[in-house]
């Protein structure tokens, strides 16, 4: 076989088939489980787009900022988790830990701008304290999850749990390309869905701050909640 052949053979190997099991999986198997995480996202960006109103309408002018930080804040979560499934349905979880750990630093800015809504001129002067000083400061319950992700997906090692999913075990042989169970693809999706519900939990404080009366919003809120927990059950 010239080298060109050779070359031509391994170019018809399916780079992207994790995915294309995941679309089939969500349009199957996990169909519940993708209409939840599309309603989720859904509800986020409503989410968005309500703190977005309070600001321009509704906020006393001294809370105009507060409420304008918060929705970028709350919509680049969004563009990170959003990041994080991608990667997912792509087989690459292990590298999706990388979008993850900004991810969280991101939604304890919604915690650490809510507790004092003073701080939101630190983040306008560029003033914010360190990501670690502000988990602290909000007494951040994720200080061990930034740190496995920080030696395992944020940067490599070569430690058990950084090069894992990098081998296959079964045949003994390294993969360049990604591959993922439909059990394994599940199990990432609660992930997803747990952030989703994590951030949209937040939301509830912040719309509270403003004594909002978007009932409607409120009951979608809670109702997504509810759903979630009956939907991956099984993983609780």
């Amino acid at each position: 076989m010239s080298d060109i052949n050779r070359l031509c053979f391994y170019a018809t190997m399916d780079k992207f088939s994790s995915r294309s099991n995941a679309n089939k999986w969500l349009e199957n198997e996990l169909k519940e489980e993708a209409k939840l995480l599309g309603i989720g996202f859904d509800l986020i960006n409503l989410c968005v787009d309500e703190l977005e109103n309070i600001y321009n309408y509704n906020a006393p002018e001294e809370l105009k900022k507060f409420y304008f930080v918060g929705s970028i804040t709350l919509a680049k979560a969004c563009h990170l988790l959003l990041g994080c499934y991608s990667l997912t349905m792509d087989g690459l979880s292990q590298e999706a830990g990388a979008l993850f750990r900004p991810l969280l630093e991101v939604y304890e800015l919604l915690i650490y701008f809510r507790d004092d809504p003073g701080r939101i001129q630190e983040a306008l002067s560029g003033n914010l304290p360190k990501a670690g000083e502000i988990a602290k400061k909000i007494s951040g319950k994720f200080k061990d999850l930034r740190e496995y992700l920080n030696d395992h997906s944020s940067h490599f090692s070569y430690k058990v749990d950084s090069f894992s999913h990098l081998i296959d075990f079964t045949n003994a042989q390294i993969n360049a390309y990604p591959t993922h169970s439909m059990s394994t693809f599940r199990s990432n999706l609660f992930t997803i869905n747990i952030f989703q519900a994590i951030l949209i939990g937040e939301v509830f404080h912040w719309l509270d701050f403003a004594q909002n009366e978007n009932n409607k919003l409120l009951d979608l809120m809670e109702s997504f909640i509810q759903s979630s927990k009956d939907i991956f059950k099984e993983e609780t």
